[in-house]
């Protein structure tokens, strides 16, 4: 196989799990902790502790295509501009949903990198909310609190407290 039509299938294949993660992103609706283009006023009547969020998700090859203006989705990536985007704010989960590193702290408001490095989809939770993460994918979702110091436990499966985010003023 030419180098052509390996970009044509690797292309084809990115496209088709970019559709499959819309679609079960649409399905899975809309938790009381997540914030989108397209907020709405539960949003500003959430509990003060919860952590907003917004997110993106991307498949990890592939070139992936441009953002649909209004979709509410930021513009997808290739991972490796991500990995190089998110340096030193992406938490890595392995086969058996361990987190690493598992304790971290950052600024309020800051974008961090759920990267899952197995081949089998991973169910990403906090703050009564879950994102699923297809084999070799990422998300990148802001976390936000409207009270800081705020702690973030994070699960993965039936893993629990696999990580800690600490958000910080």
């Amino acid at each position: 196989m030419n180098q052509e039509h390996k970009k044509t299938w690797i292309t084809i294949a990115g496209g088709i799990v970019l559709v499959l993660i819309v679609i079960f992103s649409m399905q899975g609706g809309k938790s009381s902790t997540e914030v989108d283009d397209t907020s709405s006023s539960e949003d500003d009547a959430m509990m003060q502790d919860e952590v907003k969020t917004g997110e993106e998700t991307t498949p990890s090859s592939g070139n992936p295509p441009a953002n649909k203006s209004g979709s509410g989705l930021p513009v997808s990536m290739a991972y490796e501009e991500a990995v190089e985007k998110y340096e030193g704010r992406r938490i890595q989960f392995d086969n058996s949903c361990q987190a690493s590193p598992s304790k971290l702290t950052y600024k309020n408001g800051t974008e961090i990198m759920f990267d899952n490095r197995s081949e089998q989809p991973k169910v990403i939770s906090f703050d009564d909310q879950s994102k699923q993460l297809l084999g070799y994918s990422y998300t990148v979702i802001k976390m936000t609190s409207p009270s800081v110091p705020y702690t973030v436990i994070v699960s993965c499966g039936e893993s629990k407290n696999v990580a800690q985010i600490t958000l910080q003023p």
